[in-house]
């Protein structure tokens, strides 16, 4: 029952929060965690549904859960984290009930008793532990206290944030808004010429009027986008772009629309792109290739710990910046997936 209970939970947000049910949100950072925590739910629907969730697994959840949420809180300051607050929220309390009933299913006493017996000995002497050792662990894992008395209270806190008063909301919404800032226009940059041009639209550099400072303006066509209906396509290269915080992946400053465009600001790479780069010097250096090897192999790693699949990997889009260092770029055909936080070189 409970975990019949907890799958159609997942299934109301994988539903509300599916791209034909909501819009995106205006933040890029936030855009990208939301939907790593719908792609989190969606897994753990598909895994519960197929029998394959265990106590680990559950631990493992709301490990990435905990990441995503200090993310958001880390890297926007946009009023729309109390968006992201809200789902993970959510989430936690619809697996609580069922981690719990699994962590007590798969509690082996005998097996327990014996590690305890084991680490008796030596905590006494390195940790100078008077008190019965069994005892003490307990009492640190938390094992006295009634499982369901903080499911409740979740529940009571996730019933106070969804009954509070529009009026009470709106008194202390001026206490918590940080000042907003100005939204960057095309006007506050000067063209100074075509980098590319491509399917949906062009790279330009641009000068920066305030500041000096030079950029490269994607702009993609908003009519070639709604008749070969990419809208949300870009909106995930703009998440993936903003989020992505490596050295080998090209940043980007901020995004804006006009009349026309979609406009994207992103950091300007000097040195050009390896196409060029081979079909001016021919094949590289064998010590050349091997360092941009490794550059390019690091941001794709980076990127795949977060479920993000760059799928137009060639010369062309790598970029070598003025101190000779790849840079990814274009996220065009990108998509994200499952996170899976992991580390392998």
């Amino acid at each position: 029952k409970a975990t019949a209970q907890m799958e159609e939970r997942l299934l109301e947000i994988v539903t509300h929060y599916s791209p034909d049910s909501s819009l995106p949100l205006a933040d890029g950072v936030l855009g990208f965690i939301q939907h790593q925590l719908v792609e989190l739910v969606r897994d753990c629907l598909d895994k519960s549904q197929k029998g394959l969730v265990t106590s680990r697994y559950f631990a493992e959840l709301q490990e990435k859960l905990e990441k995503l949420f200090h993310e958001a809180y880390e890297r926007s300051e946009s009023e729309e984290v109390t968006v992201i607050t809200q789902l993970v929220r959510k989430i936690l309390i619809i697996i609580s009930r069922p981690a719990r009933l699994l962590e007590c299913l798969e509690f082996d006493p005998e097996e327990f008793y014996h590690l305890l017996e084991a680490a008796e000995g030596h905590a006494k002497v390195g940790q100078g532990i008077k008190t019965d050792i069994p005892r003490y662990i307990i009492s640190q894992l938390g094992l006295t206290r009634d499982p369901l008395e903080d499911m409740v209270q979740l529940e009571h806190e996730a019933a106070a944030t969804v009954s509070v008063e529009p009026d009470a909301a709106a008194e202390k919404t001026p206490q918590t808004l940080t000042p907003t800032r100005r939204k960057p226009l095309e006007s506050d940059f000067e063209t100074i010429k075509l980098i590319s041009n491509g399917a949906y639209g062009a790279v330009y550099l641009v000068r920066h009027k305030e500041t000096r400072q030079r950029f490269a303006m994607k702009k993609i066509n908003r009519q070639n986008l709604v008749l070969r209906n990419q809208i949300q396509q870009a909106f995930v290269e703009r998440d993936i772009l903003t989020f992505a915080e490596n050295p080998f992946v090209v940043s980007m400053f901020c995004s804006f629309e006009t009349r026309r465009h979609l406009c994207m600001v992103m950091e300007y790479v000097e040195g050009g792109d390896c196409a060029n780069l081979l079909k001016n010097i021919g094949p590289l250096p064998v010590d050349m290739a091997r360092m941009y090897f490794a550059e390019t192999v690091l941001a794709l790693e980076y990127l795949h710990n977060y479920g993000i699949v760059h799928r137009d990997l060639k010369p062309d889009n790598l970029l070598i910046t003025s101190m000779g260092h790849i840079k990814l770029t274009d996220f065009g055909l990108s998509k994200i997936g499952l996170m899976n936080m992991t580390t392998n070189l």
